[in-house]
């Protein structure tokens, strides 16, 4: 099996809410807009702007589960991407791309 990585793979900023709450609605929106464009072959969730190191584990799969139902329909890749300055990092970030990766 080759691995094939022609094509887009946006990565869209968590949307918050005023009250700096993570705005699901908005990433409804989001993910199915960007999963309906012509190219878009996944996404690179909390890979963007650094916002997911500031969340909890609990908020990051949250916000991984609302992407992957928003683009679920057209089995678009999804992959959560985080980055850290710390020894145990990588150990969280194998298990929410892990989850991710199952969630589609």
């Amino acid at each position: 099996m080759s691995l094939d990585l022609r094509g887009l793979t946006p990565a869209p900023v968590t949307p918050f809410t005023r009250d700096g709450e993570v705005d699901f609605a908005a990433i409804k929106k989001l993910g199915s807009w960007l999963g309906g464009i012509d190219g878009v072959k996944g996404l690179v969730v909390l890979g963007h702007a650094g916002e997911g190191t500031f969340m909890t584990s609990d908020e990051q799969r949250r916000v991984i589960e609302a992407f992957v139902e928003a683009v679920k329909v057209r089995s678009q890749l999804l992959r959560a991407s985080l980055a850290k300055a710390t020894m145990l990092q990588p150990k969280k970030q194998n298990g929410l791309s892990r989850r991710a990766h199952l969630l589609v």
